[in-house]
């Protein structure tokens, strides 16, 4: 009987003890999945605990909080009326486009070697006829920033690219910005012109 009362005693504990730690978890798995769906208005239910499981719902806040901050900078960056792009450092791959690089590039698509919609996830390599030269000034953070004006059919185009650093100060890529200056290109040669 003993034994019974023992074992039983020793089962409840055991599914009490269970399922104080087995519940909390499941909410903070839950959080965290939808914090990596998108969700940044998680709500943070035991923070106030002194235990391991208050320093997780803790370091969940936080990490709920950089995320919000991480989609605000994004959004920004999406709607600045300035054209962005961002290549991977390896394979200068197209990462990012913001909005108004979409916008522009539509323009212009009928000049370019594929389809707006096609570049993200294609090399820079398709814009130009020596990729190495680019390839070669892209790769070492060093040598950015850097100001090159081109010509893509009769358009001119101003390009600045900056070098992204994380926080260790580790290069992450380099990041265009760019404008269509064919009007002022256009405008100093004909002042030009007149002056001489």
């Amino acid at each position: 009987v003993l034994i019974a009362i023992g074992l039983a005693s020793g089962a409840a504990l055991a599914f009490v003890i269970i399922r104080s730690i087995a519940a909390p978890i499941t909410n903070i798995t839950n959080a965290m999945g939808g914090l990596a769906d998108g969700e940044d208005n998680i709500e943070i239910e035991g923070e106030d605990r002194r235990d391991e499981i208050g320093a997780m719902w803790q370091a969940l806040g936080k990490l709920r909080d950089a995320v919000g901050k991480a989609f605000e900078l994004r959004q920004l960056v999406e709607e600045l009326p300035i054209n962005i792009m961002q290549c991977d450092p390896k394979e200068f791959k197209v990462t990012f486009m913001n909005r108004s690089t979409r916008d522009t590039l539509r323009k212009l698509e009928h000049l370019l070697p594929c389809k707006v919609d096609e570049i993200l996830g294609r090399s820079i390599d398709m814009f130009h006829k020596n990729p190495e030269h680019q390839r070669r000034i892209l790769r070492d953070p060093k040598n950015l920033p850097y100001q090159a004006k081109i010509k893509l059919g009769d358009e001119s185009l101003s390009l600045n690219v900056a070098a992204i650093m994380d926080r260790k100060g580790g290069y992450m890529g380099p990041v265009l910005t760019w404008n269509v200056v064919t009007a002022q290109v256009q405008m100093a040669t004909r002042v030009k012109d007149v002056v001489g």
